[in-house]
């Protein structure tokens, strides 16, 4: 497939969807690949490479909100801009990639270790200047991991796993979980974090009878659109990355401390974007979770909920972004 180049603040943005068959390790499941999608400017000027994975329920486009439309939402476009090269990835069952039939065997831990796998392969092709013709050979590329809420969990799991991340962007992301949403049978497994996760594919079938449940929602809700305050163009446009829910992340996601070992085994870099109207309790909370980082930087975005690339604010987290990783 050959590379797709759009108009981009009277720039090119280049874009060029790669599958990877990295083999899911599914018994009796032949699914195995994962679609992820390279977006550079005509100019790359940083060495930093951003691979995102987007929250429960969405697929890539999370990161690429209005497309060549309108730029103003979208994170691929606006880094593009300041120069960066990114890598959206579809998790395995989610947009383009690959979907087992059974929903439930993918647990945390097994997607760590697919995320890992093709972060590893796309870094090869990166460095050897096999994604596209135009895009130049990167061989002193730095790998920053960035996750928005699930996908966050996610991306810390997967440099627990395997740690190949330079730096890590954490967007509306804390370990303090929703248990107001948890079964009752959860609750009583809170004590017991070892139990808690040997628990959770039986949790998340009770709590999740379907393989890939769908999220309805009505666009009003506090924490995820803030109400007046996001841009409704932005609303109209995250339509286009809704998608089906990992059941079993999701379920480890509403738990208090779903992953504070993880975190708190972090050593590299650590970027916290988390909305004031977020979901993740106090924000100065947050970065006691990373005690192990030798660099831990939070951000507050104003009137911002869950999904921040819809606030006024997404331009301060952009800046803001790229500075940071600029002096890291």
């Amino acid at each position: 497939m050959s590379s797709v180049a759009t108009d981009m603040h009277n720039e090119r943005l280049f874009q060029r969807i790669v599958r990877y068959d990295i083999g899911f390790g599914i018994e009796g499941d032949s699914a195995s690949e994962i679609a992820v999608e390279v977006c550079w400017p005509e100019q790359v000027t940083q060495k930093q490479v951003l691979f995102c994975v987007p929250g429960g329920g969405m697929n890539r486009r999370y990161f690429d909100l209005g497309g060549a439309t309108d730029s103003r939402f979208s994170f691929a476009r606006q880094m593009a801009a300041r120069g960066y090269v990114s890598v959206l990835i579809d998790p395995p069952a989610i947009g383009e990639s690959d979907r087992p039939e059974n929903g439930h065997a993918l647990t945390p831990m097994v997607i760590a270790g697919i995320l890992a796998k093709t972060q590893a392969r796309v870094v090869v092709d990166l460095q050897a200047g096999q994604i596209d013709a135009g895009l130049r050979a990167m061989p002193a590329m730095k790998s920053v991991g960035i996750g928005h809420s699930m996908g966050a969990m996610l991306t810390v799991l997967q440099q627990f796993h395997t740690p190949a991340h330079d730096a890590l962007v954490l967007l509306g992301f804390g370990t303090r979980g929703l248990p107001q949403f948890l079964p009752v049978e959860a609750r009583d497994l809170l004590e017991d974090a070892d139990a808690l996760r040997e628990a959770l594919p039986g949790l998340a079938k009770k709590a999740f009878s379907q393989s890939y449940p769908v999220l309805h929602t009505d666009g009003g809700e506090s924490g995820l659109f803030g109400s007046t305050h996001a841009d409704p163009d932005a609303v109209k446009a995250l339509k286009i990355a809704n998608d089906v829910l990992l059941p079993v992340p999701a379920m480890m996601s509403m738990f208090p401390g779903n992953i504070a070992p993880e975190c708190a085994a972090v050593e590299v870099p650590v970027y916290l974007g988390i909305g004031e109207r977020d979901m993740v309790g106090k924000p100065e909370d947050v970065p006691a979770s990373f005690p192990a980082s030798r660099n831990v930087k939070l951000q507050v975005l104003p009137q911002t909920g869950h999904s921040h690339f819809l606030f006024p604010a997404r331009d301060q987290l952009f800046d803001g972004l790229a500075e940071w990783i600029d002096d890291i």
